[in-house]
């Protein structure tokens, strides 16, 4: 009960927190074409959860609190450089829209394979991996949008971000530990993750 309050909480700061930090408050919801398949997760390469998406996710907890304040001119710099990276992965995603079905099909013809795909499996993935590595790097965005932060403003945002990862992962070990699967990605598909930035 307490986590799911927590939970709420979480989610109900956040939503506010988006206005306060004008992060794309002006700009129409974004709609995903439904024709581009969906690519996989991929660490730092700005699909599902990345560090961009958790870098603001934190920060807008933090601009709620009396003594966080993003100026005009960071919440400007941070927008532009959010936007920048959206429009980045947007266009990775367009230019390899074919790659990714055929990977996405390629995982799914081999389902239920069995062990005797083993070795496929394990050659799809590298083909996947090394397709994820051409996408832009979210790592490589959220570190230009710490630049922009004062050092007390980074510290507190490292202690958030602290904070943040330690309530998933405690979330994760109520529900039996997080997503199955090899490398944490449920059933191993190229399509096992949601975009979205």
């Amino acid at each position: 009960m307490k986590f799911r309050k927590t939970l709420l909480v979480s989610a109900a700061a956040f939503a506010l927190a988006m206005p306060v930090l004008s992060f794309g408050a002006d700009d129409p919801a974004p709609t995903p074409a439904p024709a581009q398949p969906q690519p996989p997760r991929g660490g730092g390469r700005g699909f599902g959860r990345n560090a961009v998406n958790e870098l603001v996710s934190a920060l807008g907890e933090l601009n709620l609190s009396p003594d966080f304040a993003l100026s005009q001119d960071q919440k400007s710099k941070i927008q532009s450089i959010r936007e920048d990276f959206k429009k980045q992965s947007d266009q990775w995603r367009t230019d390899h829209a074919a790659d990714l079905k055929k990977l996405q099909d390629q995982f799914a013809e081999l389902r239920n394979a069995g062990a005797d795909a083993q070795d496929k499996r394990q050659e799809l993935d590298k083909s996947r991996q090394a397709l994820m590595a051409s996408a832009p790097n979210a790592d490589e965005a959220a570190k230009q949008i710490q630049a922009v932060l004062t050092s007390d403003q980074v510290q507190k945002l490292t202690d958030e971000q602290a904070k943040l990862a330690k309530e998933r992962q405690d979330a994760a070990a109520r529900f039996g530990g997080g997503r199955g699967g090899q490398g944490g990605r449920r059933g191993g598909g190229a399509g096992a993750g949601a975009a979205g930035n």
